[in-house]
């Protein structure tokens, strides 16, 4: 081979070298701030939680001062109120229990994966001991729960058993007047993910609400019992699993929620 020609591949050899360097100096530093995004998150996150902790906590205190002095009004001065008055105070009773419900749910949200380690979990027994827990409003609604045979996987089982509890008891809840709750539960594998579906033939919900329903205290509905925070646990603890939860807009006949939970926990 000519010495020109020798000479023009070594020229872009070290030009080929030198962009290879560029290019893992670039990976390097884009690492490096992922990693530092990715631990500035976190540290929010925990800071977020341990202030909503705080705050949840300091609201009991006069919340259970309301309650103590609303129990003596009743108590002492029942008779003494007029129809309107005692109106008024059922109000504040309603309002002062909304609160609680409010209170507790915020602080539950904020517990959700504290200090809990991923074991293996038969989803199967997971769904069992949920129905055994619904098993009244099951029995009362007559619900027909069809399930498939789900997986074993290394998973968070009190916040799995919490979701599966929320999901069921949401397409017990929200089926259509008059007709017998219909749901199916099943799930897929997949390469890194495990999905998970759990569907009804109820009321459904509106495709521009999907995603509205997932944040803190958004009730579409006003169904008594509820205060608007159940499906945000839900994908809170979806996340926890490196996974995901969300509404399946191609379904028509009610409402399929689909969730996944990573393989690799």
């Amino acid at each position: 081979m000519p010495e020109t020609n020798i000479k023009i591949l070594q020229g872009r050899l070290d030009d080929a070298e030198r962009k290879i360097r560029v290019l893992e100096d670039m990976i390097e530093n884009a690492s490096r701030e992922l990693y530092i995004a990715n631990q500035d998150l976190k540290n929010k996150n925990k800071d977020l939680e341990q202030i909503i902790y705080i705050v949840s906590h300091d609201l009991q205190e006069p919340l259970t001062t309301l309650y103590a002095f609303l129990g003596r009004l009743a108590n002492k001065h029942h008779q003494e109120l007029s129809s309107q008055g005692q109106e008024y105070l059922n109000y504040a009773n309603i309002s002062a229990e909304r609160m609680r419900a409010l209170i507790k749910g915020l602080l539950d949200h904020s517990r959700i994966g504290a200090k809990q380690m991923a074991e293996t979990t038969d989803f199967n027994k997971v769904v069992k001991d949920v129905m055994l827990g619904l098993n009244s409003i099951i029995q009362e609604s007559k619900a027909n729960i069809t399930i498939e045979n789900l997986p074993t996987l290394k998973a968070y089982a009190i916040e799995s058993q919490l979701l599966f509890e929320n999901l069921i008891h949401n397409a017990i809840k929200f089926s259509k007047p008059g007709h017998i709750p219909v749901i199916r539960i099943g799930a897929e594998e997949m390469q890194t993910h495990v999905s998970f579906y759990i569907e009804d033939e109820g009321i459904g919900i509106e495709e521009a609400f999907h995603d509205k329903v997932f944040k803190i205290y958004q009730q579409l509905s006003r169904k008594p019992g509820g205060v608007g925070i159940g499906l945000a646990h839900c994908k809170k603890i979806a996340l926890m699993h490196e996974g995901d939860l969300w509404i399946d807009n191609t379904y028509s006949e009610g409402c399929r929620f689909c969730f996944t939970f990573s393989k690799e926990l």
